[in-house]
């Protein structure tokens, strides 16, 4: 599978909110679908790499591979961690670094061609990232 990285930005774009909350890095990951808009429901199985020293506009615009490896040009990024969304739509993550930027690519299991990107200068404090996907 083939997909160009690109930040959530479309025309009904994907919301993605970090918010500063209790320690610990959580990730929630939701979608809508068309038959119940106003309903978020657990992106389950979804997919969630963590590249670590590399910024989102490193990894933009280039082409997102099987088990989160993004080739741009003759450069290829491959995940320090990866993670599956649990059935009630989160996972707690304890990131490697924290003095480290950090990319996060999230891989929704439901809408099978869609990536949202979130980018993280410090770790050191607790983050509570969600992201919802449109149809």
């Amino acid at each position: 599978m083939l997909l160009i990285v690109q930040a959530c930005s479309s025309g009904h774009e994907d919301e993605v909110e970090p918010v500063v909350e209790e320690k610990g890095f959580t990730v929630k990951v939701f979608y809508i679908n068309e038959a119940q808009p106003d309903v978020e429901i657990p992106d389950a199985g979804a997919k969630v790499y963590l590249y670590y020293g590399v910024n989102n506009g490193e990894l933009v615009r280039g082409e997102f591979q099987a088990g989160g490896e993004v080739v741009k040009g003759d450069i290829t990024f491959f995940p320090d961690q990866m993670y599956r969304i649990d059935g009630d739509g989160m996972i707690d993550i304890t990131p490697l670094y924290e003095d480290k930027e950090m990319t996060m690519l999230i891989e929704s299991n439901f809408y099978t061609t869609r990536l949202a990107a979130g980018y993280f200068r410090d770790l050191s404090r607790p983050i509570n990232y969600k992201c919802l996907f449109y149809p």
